[in-house]
């Protein structure tokens, strides 16, 4: 059997910033993002920031949180354009849970982050 409809695969606007002081290691958005997909969303980070520093996500499950560092914890050049793709995922996999992971994000040094902006990818609309 196959599908004889339309769908239609869209990005989705989730949060930015843009020409604002953010403060060395601590959440960078003012409300942290929840997976909006069922099982798994798939994000991409697009960032600037006047200053070099790192770049971390943190991820945040039943109450748990870690905190992982994008381009393998290396310094990000200060005024340059970067890209990151990750993936988030509810606490079971197969979807009987419907327990969301959150993101926020934050930088190493207190910065001016020029641009930052937030999109999630794959869903059927």
């Amino acid at each position: 059997m196959t599908y004889q409809g339309n769908i239609s695969i869209q990005s989705i606007y989730r949060d930015s910033l843009f020409n604002e002081s953010v403060t060395a290691n601590t959440n960078m958005l003012e409300n942290s993002i929840t997976s909006t997909n069922r099982n798994m969303t798939v994000y991409t980070v697009q960032c600037s920031f006047a200053t070099t520093g790192v770049l971390s996500l943190v991820r945040t499950r039943n109450g748990v949180s870690t905190t992982e560092k994008f381009f393998s914890g290396e310094d990000l050049i200060a005024n340059a354009l970067y890209a990151f793709t990750f993936v988030t995922t509810t606490d079971d996999i197969t979807g009987s849970e419907s327990k969301n992971e959150t993101i926020n994000f934050r930088y190493s040094v207190n910065a001016t982050c020029n641009s930052l902006i937030v999109v999630s990818h794959g869903g059927i609309y």
